[in-house]
């Protein structure tokens, strides 16, 4: 294979042997991980120029987006203690894990999960928006600013993923039963 060829793999639909998490769950995770990254980082760009350049979008969408990863997280972390304790994933090792309907639908790929996420992105789009029209005049001391931009846009892009990859386990589960 040639150094500039990618090679897409593909998420896989049950947990590895031993593991009660779903792959598309873990990666779920990992991306609230860093959104709550990439929210404090833009939150400190803002606030180098007290966040006038976003007209306080980004301060807005910094809390919100926080609030919403870490109530998420929270709530998968409860979720996974109570499975521990009750042992829904556990299945013989005859039984492959998609045959359990008793498994229920976890944090991420519920409805106002999926819409909150949805709500989010237009919040980081404007404040992108709105910071690059600061950009276009005098560039003198705006690296705070275009930083943020570059933040807003990798936020957008993490959020994007996440709603996609949120809804796509929805309707795998939903559809398993």
């Amino acid at each position: 294979m040639a150094p500039s060829e990618i090679t897409l793999v593909p998420i896989p639909d049950t947990p590895a042997p031993g593991d009660a998490v779903f792959p598309r769950e873990r990666v779920a995770q990992r991306l609230l991980w860093a959104s709550i990254a990439l929210s404090v980082f833009a939150f400190a760009c803002s606030m180098v120029w007290l966040g006038i350049t976003s007209f306080y979008i980004t301060p807005c969408a910094f809390f919100l987006s926080v609030a919403y990863d870490i109530t998420l997280l929270l709530l998968i972390s409860r979720e996974r203690k109570r499975a521990a304790n009750q042992d829904l994933y556990a299945t013989p090792s005859t039984q492959p894990v998609t045959d359990l309907p008793t498994l229920p639908l976890p944090p991420i790929c519920r409805k106002p999960a999926i819409i909150l996420s949805i709500f989010l992105l237009p919040l980081w789009v404007a404040s992108a928006v709105i910071n690059i029209t600061f950009i276009g005049g005098d560039t003198k001391l705006m690296l705070p600013t275009i930083s943020e931009v570059n933040l807003d846009g990798l936020h957008v892009l993490v959020l994007a993923k996440y709603c996609h990859l949120c809804i796509q386990e929805r309707r795998r589960r939903m559809s398993r039963g």
